[in-house]
């Protein structure tokens, strides 16, 4: 069994307590990811001065690109805790970092925010038509 002797001390890989801390981070960080755009066209809904549309973009580009990273990290993490976990005689190749791992890796790093702002203008539908209706009510109670 190898150690992470430089981040957490002397965890070995293989401790299952840790595994399940980094499979629940990268769970938290995935549903916050999925609930972000969510959040924000609430919030927006409620009050349009608490959420312009520039601050929304941003905090949806950096967020994104936040959660998602720490998402791909926690996962590998977990997966290495895996692998350190099985007999030797399971292991079929100790270098099972190849490149389309750290091409994953750039992917993840680069483009894995823009996955967000898809799933937001997925949302603006379904916002368009609540602010609608919103507005069709307060004209209603105008009269």
């Amino acid at each position: 069994m190898q150690n992470l002797s430089s981040a957490i001390g002397s965890v070995e890989y293989g401790d299952s307590t840790l595994a399940w801390l980094m499979y629940s981070a990268y769970l938290f960080c995935m549903a916050s990811f999925l609930i972000l755009p969510v959040i924000c066209y609430s919030i927006r809904f409620l009050d349009r001065k608490y959420m312009p549309w520039w601050l929304f973009t941003l905090i949806l580009t950096i967020a994104g690109w936040l959660l998602i990273n720490a998402a791909f990290r926690g996962y590998d993490l977990y997966g290495e805790m895996i692998f350190g976990a099985l007999p030797e005689s399971l292991v079929v190749d100790s270098s099972r970092k190849t490149m389309s791992h750290e091409a994953d890796a750039v992917l993840a790093l680069y483009f894995g925010w823009l996955y967000l702002p898809g799933l937001a203008l997925l949302l603006l539908p379904v916002y368009a038509l609540a602010e609608y209706i919103k507005n069709r009510l307060e004209s209603i109670e105008e009269e």
